[in-house]
């Protein structure tokens, strides 16, 4: 079983976090709204009100960290589908409470779930008061509703009543989130295309309107000094985001976040989750936010794979043949272990780029002979902010990025005319944003997508013909995103897809540098189009096999063959007898390691 590195070492305190254009929300001295409590409330606090430090923030450990977020004991949970509306969850040690509204069209109940299985201990029936939300804090469960009874409603962690807490007047809206900081109980509440704000003083007892946004608030966390907020905004490039807030500021960091349905977030006070309803099957799992790469990475997944290169000789003569296949290594959102190989690997080769190749050999084969990989691997999804007013500075990347990924290639024609009068027309917005966005889309409506296309041909010979694989996509959008002096290269990938054995899928994309953050992942093609979420971000489905050019011209220095996931070299064996010999299908079995 695989044992991942340390989860969520949140480690450093960034010193100041600058202030997102257009989301500054300061607190409201608004409309106040009055609590009346049960006789079984807490009495009022006569303590001051504790301050949350501002420079207390998310993970920010460097480039070696994201190796380090995820461990065997915060795997995503799997639960199995229960009858009624999944609601809200919270985590406190090793139980998830899940929210579950009209359970069995008799109640509204809370689901006390393990954490490290998965299975139900209990089930908790609260009554019909329509419970919207929920979050834990310190010994005790609140549940918020929008009856007047009760607004909040609070338990003990054996599913006990012990207070709640009615408003006379209710904040107008439909509540979408609740979270406990120690002074504060945070909500949400929903208007049309605004969300508001709202903090009750658990010592002074005051409901104050925080402040208004424009989009879905669709819940609310508190974690490391901050309330995180998921947040739906349609935008030039993603609609699912992370807001960041202080509870005495208002935002201060708005970050892309991965896709989640439904979503809801939470905290134990030491890591964050998400929960994502996918194929009608309920999921919870750790994400992290690293703010000064800032990146979100989230679903972490580890998988056992077996993956088979066949060579095979298309008649009964022998031949030698020398096969090198990617040999699994290390990469940002990938570790991996127990990696074997069969037959045993003759070397193992490192190209300028970094990525590792095993070479294989048979003598005097014939028929059908293959390379045999197994190995486990652990993979995690990435949603990577670019901030919308950043202009580029050759000076921000180091030098050898530049000169690793700005030269022209056999692939990346930089200095041919088409690339240059293309680069020129298409990108004449101002921001690093706004250029990519445009050089990406204009790719994607000229290049139209053909299988099995000739992946030999240049970026200039696919964009004139207008057609090409997801090689001449992605091979047009680097050529250009250079010339405009944008660092960026090419990357390939595996598709495992969990279940039997069968056919494996390979891709390609693109990775643009990012002063700052590093290389981001973009999508190119016909799986990609022009959807928003799936630029600057990547799921965690793929075996990353290949980072850097694609010179098909110089196997000696990187190799990236017509099929980039493999090289084939052979011959014939006897002189008289000449053998015929293709590569046949990789096909791959991929399966969810559990505990």
């Amino acid at each position: 079983m695989v044992r991942h590195s340390r989860i969520f070492i949140f480690c450093c305190v960034v010193t100041a976090l600058l202030a997102h254009g257009g989301l500054q929300s300061k607190p409201s001295k608004g409309r106040q709204y009055k609590a009346r409590y049960s006789r079984t409330a807490h009495a009022k606090h006569k303590k001051k009100v504790r301050v949350p430090d501002p420079a207390l923030a998310w993970a920010d450990c460097g480039d070696n960290c994201i190796t380090r977020l995820f461990n065997d004991d915060l795997s995503s949970v799997k639960i199995t589908p229960v009858t009624g509306e999944i609601a809200d969850f919270a985590v406190k040690g090793n139980y998830i409470y899940l929210l579950v509204r009209n359970f069995n069209l008799i109640t509204d109940a809370i689901f006390t779930i393990r954490k490290d299985t998965g299975k139900i201990q209990a089930i908790w029936g609260i009554g019909r008061h329509d419970a919207l939300a929920l979050t834990c804090d310190g010994d005790s469960i609140w549940i918020a509703s929008r009856s007047k009874k009760y607004f909040f409603r609070k338990l003990t962690m054996s599913g006990r009543r012990s207070g709640d807490v009615g408003l006379t007047i209710i904040p107008e809206g439909e509540m979408r989130g609740l979270a406990a900081t120690p002074d504060y109980l945070a909500f949400s509440m929903r208007s049309g295309e605004e969300s508001a704000l709202y903090l009750f003083n658990r010592h002074t007892w005051a409901v104050t309107k925080m402040g208004s946004y424009h989009g879905m608030i669709g819940d609310l966390a508190y974690h490391q000094g901050m309330l995180a907020a998921y947040y739906n905004e349609f935008d030039t490039y993603g609609s699912h985001w992370l807001l960041l807030i202080d509870p005495q500021r208002g935002v201060v960091k708005k970050m892309r976040f991965i896709d989640t349905e439904p979503a809801a977030i939470a905290s134990d006070g030491l890591h964050a989750f998400k929960m994502e309803k996918r194929g009608g099957q309920l999921r919870i799992g750790p994400f992290a936010v690293l703010v000064s790469r800032n990146l979100v990475v989230a679903d972490p997944v580890v998988r056992q794979a077996r993956i088979t290169f066949p060579v095979c000789g298309q008649n009964a003569n022998p031949f030698t043949a020398d096969l090198w296949v990617p040999y699994p290594v290390n990469r940002t959102l990938q570790n991996v272990r127990r990696v074997s190989l069969e037959p045993r690997e003759r070397e193992i080769t490192t190209d300028r780029f970094g990525n590792r190749w095993a070479r294989v050999r048979w003598e005097r084969a014939t028929g059908c002979v293959s390379a045999v990989m197994k190995f486990d691997i652990m993979t995690a999804a990435a949603a990577f902010t670019i901030d919308r007013d950043y202009r580029f500075r050759g000076d921000d990347v180091p030098a050898e990025v530049r000169a690793a990924s700005l030269g022209e290639t056999s692939a990346f024609d930089v200095s041919n005319d088409i690339i240059k009068t293309s680069a020129s027309q298409v990108a004449a917005a101002n921001s690093y944003l706004e250029q990519l966005l445009a050089l990406r889309n204009y790719v994607n409506d000229t290049i139209r997508f053909t299988i099995y296309d000739d992946r030999w041909a240049r970026a200039s010979e696919y964009l004139t013909r207008g057609r090409g694989d997801a090689f001449g996509q992605t091979v047009g959008f680097a050529a250009l995103t250079r010339f405009l002096g944008f660092p960026a290269r090419a990357a390939g990938g595996i598709l495992l897809d969990d279940g039997s054995k069968q056919e494996g899928g390979r891709d390609t994309w693109n990775q643009a540098y990012l002063p700052g953050t590093g290389w981001i992942d973009i999508g190119v093609g016909r799986d990609y189009g022009h959807e928003r979420e799936q630029f600057a971000g990547r799921h965690n489905r793929y075996f990353v096999t290949f980072e850097g050019d694609y010179d098909t011209r110089d196997y000696t220095r990187v190799f990236a063959e017509k099929e980039w996931s493999r090289v084939l070299r052979w011959s014939s064996a006897d002189k008289k007898r000449i053998a015929d010999v293709v590569t046949g299908t990789i096909t791959v079995s991929a399966r969810e390691l559990k505990e």
